[in-house]
């Protein structure tokens, strides 16, 4: 089951998969998953003795310019090591995994195109992302 969230103040999207339940609540400052046969407080590192591997991709973007580009390094607000794929004009490339405790990516410099996703899995918390574009000498892709 998948179900979707959509943040109105930023107008962003967000979709849950393996989601089995009819509705979250929260109760003070805790999150609560609600099913047909009962309530289940959403926290901890685990579901039902499993690592929760937090997961995100991006939208495709051209990061604000049409020139064909490279990505050098990716900076998160994370604490924990996190593994990016990067996707170049719709092309997955080879994963990276993050350094200086889960804060600095170093991408591959042969990766290059105008538009770039990026898949980042091993999320704990994340609380900021900083993509620095290079540009090639090629204008156009």
């Amino acid at each position: 089951m998948t179900a979707s969230v959509l943040n109105i103040t930023t107008g962003e999207s967000t979709r849950y998969t393996n989601f089995s339940f009819i509705s979250i609540i929260r109760v003070a400052d805790n999150y609560y998953g609600v099913k047909p046969e009962g309530i289940y407080l959403l926290s901890g590192d685990t579901d039902d003795g499993t690592v929760i591997n937090g997961s995100i991709t991006t939208k495709d973007s051209d990061l604000g310019t049409n020139e064909s580009k490279r990505v050098q390094y990716v900076y998160l607000g994370s604490d924990t090591a996190t593994t990016i794929t990067p996707y170049f004009d719709g092309i997955a490339k080879q994963s990276h995994r993050s350094s200086f405790g889960g804060r600095k990516t170093k991408m591959a410099l042969g990766n290059s195109g105008r538009y770039i996703q990026l898949k980042i899995d091993g999320i704990d918390r994340l609380q900021s992302m900083e993509v620095i574009p290079t540009p090639r000498q090629r204008r156009i892709k």
